[in-house]
């Protein structure tokens, strides 16, 4: 049985279609939406060309991710840009691709919101393209190779193959179903329980991770699926068929990801470790695109961005005994800068890869060398000021937020990526402007709250609370008697002041 998304629509907009038509001109042949209750639709083509795809996304509500997929003859991948935070609004997304149909070719549509409550409308336009027409920097008609990108957690890619030749290279835990149904092809696919990197898995059982038929079953709350040059994905696949295929999976610590190195994630041996290299899902790939030479053999991601480089550590009891003013402003006394000395041969790297991390950085650049932050916080809610009076993070009262921009590398304004995975929450903020940021933290603090933020120079961790001293207002500090369980406050005001330095562009 063949996989065919269909669609119930009622009210189906007319469908004009164009036969004979000469070459110069264009015509609509189709045109439908998609809701949250008729997430599918079909178009079958009757004529033989070149067609536009267009997708308007409308959001009257704030929701929180919003992904589209178009599929060709139930094989290639179609390119709709249309996964992005949303702040509410109309016509917040665009996507347009270019794909070459014959008569009988089918493209199926799908939209995927995390928010189950989620009320908007992607409404997808195709026209037959005329002669001469320039829609810029188009995809390729559609894919038949690239990097997969999986959600698993309805918030953000956890997980990150490599599609080549209808195999997906990846290094995973070892899968138990035994079998699972190819939701392209519509067949079981037999998956060998191999534990590390493995191609067992076909685009179409990837992408539905179930052995069961029905497209409910499938864990998968959203894929995307990135073009990448044939050549350097070429090069990956002959890497790991190579040099990897019988590598192990190196497991993440209970402490989590962040204190696995991406070097060892990335397959590489620490000094002393005489151990069979192992990897990670996104260590494989990102491993696999140094060995292509990406960047001159940085990869996807530089190195200088896989990490935080921590030299300074503020845990336990410590807090306590650090007076206000050099966590509020810091340093600004002697005897704060005394504290503030960063030891820099006691530090430890703080692991930033992840699948979301990788999309990103693929979709927008990696940004500035020069002036870039981030940070990684557990059990907090935070929000982050920069310069401009711009915000980023969470509150109760505020919700999610994110309000930082900056031009990427295609000449585009995107926003800085702020992605939350249960209780972690993370921030990249690929061009740092010159001047103060203010961290302020605020909800309840828990035994396991974790804050750790700067770059591949300086990074400050903060582990714990200090529960002595409560702030109420970010200018002028008031001490009070703390309240059973009290929050964090804005107790950490400033610390970012020591990763602020003024920078110049090279």
């Amino acid at each position: 049985m063949m996989w065919k998304l269909t669609s119930t629509l009622s009210g189906i907009a007319a469908i004009s279609v164009f036969t004979g038509i000469n070459a110069v001109q264009a015509a609509t042949l189709f045109q439908d939406t998609l809701t949250a209750q008729n997430p599918t639709l079909s178009w079958t083509s009757k004529t033989t060309g070149t067609v536009n795809i267009y997708g308007t996304l409308a959001q009257p509500q704030n929701t929180a991710y919003t992904t589209a997929h178009g599929w060709l003859n139930q094989k290639d991948y179609i390119g709709l840009d249309t996964r992005s935070a949303t702040q509410g609004g109309r016509v917040l997304i665009e996507s347009i691709s270019t794909v070459n149909v014959d008569a009988g070719s089918v493209i199926d549509f799908s939209v995927k919101p995390t928010d189950n409550d989620w009320s908007g409308f992607l409404d997808i336009q195709i026209d037959l393209a005329s002669s001469g027409t320039t829609i810029g920097t188009n995809p390729p008609p559609s894919l038949e190779s690239g990097l997969v990108f999986l959600d698993r957690d309805q918030e953000t890619f956890d997980h990150v193959g490599l599609w080549w030749n209808n195999q997906i290279y990846e290094a995973s835990p070892a899968y138990q179903d035994g079998q699972y149904f190819d939701i392209l092809d519509g067949k079981l696919v037999s998956i060998q329980p191999d534990n590390g990197v493995q191609n067992g898995h076909t685009l179409g059982s990837f992408i539905h991770l179930s052995p069961d038929s029905n497209p409910q079953s499938s864990p998968i709350q959203n894929y995307a699926v990135t073009e990448i040059d044939r050549n350097i994905l070429q090069a990956m696949v002959d890497f790991i068929q190579a040099e990897e295929m019988d590598k192990g999976y190196a497991e993440i610590p209970f402490w989590g990801s962040a204190f696995l190195t991406p070097f060892k994630q990335k397959g590489y041996h620490e000094s002393g470790d005489n151990s069979q290299g192992k990897y990670t899902g996104i260590g494989l790939i990102e491993r696999a695109a140094e060995e292509a030479n990406v960047r001159a053999g940085q990869g996807f991601i530089p190195n200088y961005a896989e990490y935080i480089k921590v030299n300074q550590i503020f845990a336990g009891t410590a807090l306590d005994n650090i007076p206000w003013e050099c966590l509020e402003v810091f340093p600004t006394t002697i005897d704060c800068q005394r504290i503030a000395n960063r030891n820099s041969g006691a530090n430890f790297d703080i692991n930033m890869m992840s699948p979301e991390y990788l999309h990103y950085i693929l979709e927008n650049g990696p940004g500035s060398s020069e002036n870039w932050l981030q940070g990684l916080f557990e059990s907090v809610d935070f929000i982050l000021t920069d310069p401009l009076g711009r915000r980023l993070g969470y509150t109760e009262e505020l919700g999610r937020i994110n309000e930082i921009t900056y031009t990427n590398e295609k000449g585009e304004e995107a926003y800085a990526m702020y992605t939350t995975e249960g209780e972690i929450e993370r921030f990249y903020i690929p061009e740092r402007l010159d001047g103060r940021y203010i961290l302020e933290f605020q909800g309840e603090c828990g035994d396991n709250a974790l804050a750790i933020f700067g770059d591949n120079e300086n990074g400050t961790m903060i582990e714990g609370c200090k529960k002595a001293e409560k702030i109420v207002n970010p200018v002028t500090p008031v001490k009070q008697v703390p309240e059973p369980a009290t929050g964090l406050g804005l107790f950490f005001l400033g610390l970012l002041g020591i990763l602020t330095r003024t920078r110049t562009r090279s």
